[in-house]
């Protein structure tokens, strides 16, 4: 009985006024709707909830690399940055990573925001 407690709901609803019953499951399914909240406090409005713009910056400076993942105020829709890496040298990133961030890849922001929302 644990066993089937620990991987489906177990509920018992009666049939009838005798007390007999019948054994029923119910399987939660959990979906994705949309990327997580980002908590990090707005410097314009206090607010402490950001969502992920869908962008990535990448700047260079010389063979050295920043990159961010650009996040948007709820209240206000300041626009705000969350490190990825800076100042990493050009050669220290997979060639595929870096046509990912040029590109906005969703893929690479979604698992970027997964990241950040921990």
């Amino acid at each position: 009985m644990a066993e089937a407690m620990n991987s489906s709901r177990h509920i018992r609803v009666a049939a009838d006024r005798r007390g007999s019953g019948i054994d029923r499951k119910a399987l939660w399914v959990v979906s994705e709707l949309g990327l997580p909240t980002i908590v990090k406090t707005c410097v314009s409005c206090r607010s402490t909830r950001h969502r992920p713009t869908g962008k990535i910056r990448v700047n260079a400076n010389h063979k050295l690399l920043d990159v961010w993942l650009l996040i948007c105020c709820d209240l206000c829709g300041r626009t705000s940055k969350i490190p990825v890496h800076e100042r990493v040298n050009v050669r220290a990133l997979d060639n595929e990573r870096l046509l990912r961030f040029e590109n906005n890849d969703p893929a690479m922001v979604r698992q970027l925001t997964m990241d950040a929302a921990r």
